[in-house]
């Protein structure tokens, strides 16, 4: 299991790093969240046979990638779970400043199912504070495990006091800072990790795995 574990790791960083977007949303959404085949085309907006063609390119490419051990963050590491729990602190407390010393310079956002990719954190942070971050309060995050690979369950604040969700966020990390944010904005989602539909304003969830 160990080994399979350090193929999973190796194949999601080698996603981050070399894979083009669709390939890679593919990717995640069928190798990382584990989402059926026509729901994951149905997210990327193209027919089952393209999601196949897409992922299938995705996997013959990462097959010829190696990635060495020492790029690798790892989702049990205290120093990775800090970047995590900045993270969705940030988000909740509405912490642009913390966003901006959290991102790596060469930090990647992206929203599958859009035509929205944004590449370095200058063109990252004006995006995320006139669209994303809200004021405090707006956010609730859930930390999760997706196939190995950090992510969070993002509830946004709908009307009266209950959070609903909007998005299961994948992250690629280093030890100090985030590298990529890839949200995948499908409600179904939530679901397949056993999240609950909403969450009250008073009611905080634990770690998900």
């Amino acid at each position: 299991m160990a080994a399979v574990r350090q193929t999973v790791r190796l194949a999601l960083v080698a996603a981050a790093q070399i894979l083009p977007p669709r390939q890679r949303a593919a990717f995640v959404l069928c190798d990382v969240l584990d989402q059926p085949g026509a729901e994951a085309a149905a997210v990327l907006g193209v027919s089952v046979g393209a999601l196949k063609s897409l992922l299938q390119r995705a996997r013959a490419r990462l097959e010829q990638q190696t990635v060495a051990d020492e790029e690798l963050a790892e989702p049990t590491d205290e120093r990775t779970r800090l970047v995590l729990d900045r993270y969705m602190a940030a988000f909740e407390q509405s912490d642009m400043a913390a966003i901006g010393r959290l991102l790596a310079d060469d930090a990647i956002l992206e929203m599958t199912g859009t035509t929205t990719g944004l590449s370095g954190k200058e063109t990252c942070v004006p995006f995320i504070v006139t669209q994303a971050i809200g004021q405090a309060g707006d956010w609730r995050m859930v930390p999760l495990h997706a196939n190995g690979q950090l992510a969070v369950a993002a509830y946004h604040l709908g009307d009266g006091e209950t959070y609903r969700p909007f998005a299961i966020v994948v992250l690629a990390t280093t030890l100090t800072h985030l590298t990529r944010i890839s949200l995948f904005a499908e409600p179904t989602l939530f679901s397949r990790f056993g999240l609950p539909p909403t969450i009250s304003a008073g009611h905080r969830l634990g770690t998900g795995t």
